[in-house]
């Protein structure tokens, strides 16, 4: 994973597919929420995972080997930002489904630490509590 894509909405750098339906049970009422997610069979791409008519539909982000360009359908994107920003503003497409990425899904830090260890990868330490100043 890159430096740029830290900083993608909605990335969720750990979470296997087998465990997206899990995180996004709670979200199911309303379609357009989404979260991006590595694709762990194809290195160094990634899959958009959104809600639609109370279940998940499954978007994989390809690569074009020779320009670079990142696409789920004809259109290509120079950065995987402006591939997201395009479908909040045109609906991705498939069969029997048009979704707008309205909201990503934010990150469960416990529950990606728990990822990272199940694929033998050490997470960082967590933060320490803050502890109140003492008045003077």
């Amino acid at each position: 994973m890159n430096s740029n894509s830290a900083q993608l909405p909605g990335l969720h750098p750990y979470l296997p597919k087998i465990e997206t339906n899990n995180v996004m049970h709670r979200y199911l009422s309303g379609d357009g929420w989404y979260l991006l997610r590595p694709s762990f069979s194809n290195e160094g791409l990634f899959s958009i995972c959104v809600t639609y008519g109370g279940i998940v539909k499954h978007f994989r982000i390809l690569q074009d080997s020779i320009t670079k360009q990142y696409y789920v359908s004809a259109k290509r994107f120079s950065t995987i930002s402006e591939l997201l920003a395009n479908y909040g503003q045109s609906p991705l497409k498939s069969k029997n489904c048009q979704v707008y990425l309205v909201r990503p899904i934010p990150v469960d830090r416990d529950l990606e630490r728990e990822h990272m260890k199940a694929q033998g990868i050490e997470p960082p330490p967590s933060p320490a509590p803050s502890r109140p100043r003492a008045m003077t």
